[in-house]
């Protein structure tokens, strides 16, 4: 993010005492502002991004019969193959869980990405963790426990998959 974006969300935050998408988007619809050039204004492609998050939570929601077991949904991201994207930039599939884990290459796939999402989990963890450190005890030590409970985790998944 460029110094001009961060200055601007900063002093939207001064002005308010925090920040939220509502007030963001407001402030970047004027053309003048850093944040303008950050979203999508042509309506047609801002529609189809946004019923494509639409899709996604739908997807994440259902439950399918794939060889007459109830299956929940898993993201597969996409790689680049060949020379060629997957489904579509960024976008990747959902499968079944259990043809996931038979395919192994689909099986990195997601696990790679569940572990990324885990490690953002404990790096938001650590960060309250730096901060509780200057409160009381009782806050530091939920913390702290949140953050040894997230660590084992972490080991116990690099220890399966290895």
């Amino acid at each position: 993010m460029d110094l001009a974006t961060k200055n601007e969300l900063q002093k939207l935050y001064d002005a308010n005492g925090y920040l939220k998408p509502s007030l963001v988007l407001k402030k970047a619809e004027n053309k003048r502002s850093e944040l303008h050039k950050h979203f999508e204004w042509d309506d047609s492609k801002a529609s189809h991004n946004y019923r494509l998050i639409q899709a996604r939570k739908l997807i994440r929601k259902v439950t399918i019969v794939f060889e007459e077991k109830e299956n929940r949904m898993v993201h597969v991201p996409s790689i680049i193959r060949e020379g060629k994207m997957g489904p579509g930039p960024d976008e990747g599939v959902y499968k079944p869980i259990t043809a996931v884990v038979r395919t192994i290459g689909d099986f990195e796939l997601a696990y790679n990405e569940a572990l990324s999402k885990l490690l953002s989990a404990k790096q938001a963890v650590h960060e309250l963790d730096r901060a509780a450190g200057e409160e009381k005890d009782d806050v530091q030590l939920k913390v702290s426990l949140i953050l040894k409970s997230l660590e084992t985790i972490e080991e116990s998944f690099r220890t399966i998959h290895a």
